[in-house]
């Protein structure tokens, strides 16, 4: 068992730049859960924000490729109160359960028309890889899901996006 010293130690040569999936050696082995790897990249983040960014220890791994998958959906008002406990409790949680992605968020439109209702579920993805791994594994069955409970009462658009560059708060 490694240390938590050990593990930032490591950890901090993966900041940002985690590859899509775990090595089969090093930190990672068959061993270790995907949900170990994960909470690592997590950690490593956290190391970035403690390291300059000119720091040697990043020049020999590429940046980490990320997409954002965004979903945007206006509902019916009279069933906003429902919709929402789903997604927070149901739907968000099972795309989150995937795998594919770092992060989601969810947002409600503001100054909208009066009797409008429009949010967005922002995503971020690891990778291509794992965004296309979500619309080819997961994603049609958990539309099912939306459309079945909620048919005839929403309109929902899809986009990705590629991140060219992060532009974190400087302390």
């Amino acid at each position: 068992m490694k240390s938590l010293k050990g593990c930032l130690v490591e950890a901090a040569f993966f900041v940002g730049r985690i590859p899509a999936k775990p090595p089969e050696t090093g930190l990672f082995t068959q061993s270790n859960s995907y949900r170990d790897y994960q909470f690592v990249k997590l950690l490593s983040l956290t190391v970035k924000n403690t390291l300059p960014t000119d720091s040697p220890i990043f020049s020999n791994f590429a940046p980490m490729e990320q997409i954002i998958y965004n979903v945007t959906v206006s509902i019916d008002p009279a069933i906003e109160q429902d919709w929402v406990s789903w997604m927070c409790e149901v739907h968000i949680p099972d795309v989150m359960a995937t795998g594919c992605f770092l992060e989601g968020r969810m947002s409600k439109m503001n100054d909208e028309e009066e009797g409008a209702c429009t949010y967005a579920m922002t995503y971020v993805a690891y990778s291509q890889e794992h965004l296309s791994d979500y619309q080819h594994n997961h994603a049609a069955r958990l539309q099912v899901d939306h459309k079945s409970r909620y048919e005839g009462r929403f309109a929902a658009f899809r986009s990705t996006l590629n991140v060219i560059q992060h532009f974190p708060h400087e302390r």
